[in-house]
């Protein structure tokens, strides 16, 4: 456990953002200023949003949002590539890590889109409803790939959802211009 100090907090994850498939138990994160956002979209589920509540002097992602749905869509891909050989070989235990990172980068991606940061996990279903952008049936499907996300058919889920909402977000970008 990294020693806290002025450059290195020691954060409580809130209780509403305790969604059981990305946090157990008492759950701390790190807020480390000399890490880069993608490392910290790496270390933490939803690590910006934590901070944001502890009103730390950071970049608001869902503000200026081009930028961190770049890096996001950027970690899809790769971790997509690797799930995919994962799922070929039948390894779906080995899959779980980072299907639960690319469900956590889906999130960001629907939430920050749409210009807010993820507010409470615990009724994420409720949140994601009101966005003006989103997948059709995106509850129902997240639900499902939530469930049993070392499954294959979670993956593909995951993947068409990645793909639906991508031409969503750049069509709505396109229009705003």
């Amino acid at each position: 456990m990294p020693k806290q100090t002025d450059d290195v907090k020691h954060l409580k994850v809130p209780d509403d953002l305790k969604l059981s498939l990305f946090f157990v138990g008492d759950d701390f994160i790190f807020f480390d200023s000399s890490k880069s956002f993608e490392e910290t979209l790496e270390q933490d589920f939803f690590a910006y949003d934590i901070y944001f509540r502890y009103k730390l002097d950071i970049w608001l992602p869902w503000i200026n949002h081009q930028e961190s749905i770049q890096l996001l869509l950027r970690k899809w891909k790769v971790n997509r590539e690797e799930l995919d050989n994962l799922f070929k070989n039948r390894k779906s235990e080995e899959a779980l890590k980072s299907m639960i990172h690319s469900i956590n980068y889906f999130l960001c991606y629907l939430y920050w889109s749409n210009g807010e940061n993820v507010k409470n996990l615990v009724k994420w279903e409720s949140e994601i409803e009101k966005f003006a952008l989103k997948p059709i049936n995106s509850v129902e499907r997240l639900r499902f790939i939530m469930k049993k996300p070392n499954h294959y058919s979670a993956f593909i889920q995951l993947v068409q959802l990645f793909e639906e909402y991508t031409k969503i977000y750049y069509k709505k970008n396109a229009i705003k211009k």
